[in-house]
């Protein structure tokens, strides 16, 4: 999701990638960044494996009944 601060996107795409690129070394990782709505397409899509978003725009979501892992 596009957050606020261009600097916070940055910081932040670079630890998922730090993260899961180990992870996914055979399937590889493709991130990108979402308006909103595009967002919204993804997650409601389910053919995307992971979206990340603010906790507001996650619970935008909650009618769509998609499953939420918050830690």
């Amino acid at each position: 999701m596009a957050f606020a601060n261009p600097e916070d996107n940055t910081r932040i795409v670079r630890a998922v990638r730090k993260a899961l690129g180990p992870l996914l070394k055979t399937r590889g990782i493709d991130l990108k960044f979402c308006t909103f709505e595009e967002f919204e397409r993804e997650a409601v899509s389910k053919k995307t494996d992971l979206v990340l978003g603010t906790s507001g725009h996650i619970r935008r979501l909650a009618h769509h009944n998609i499953p939420v892992n918050v830690k």
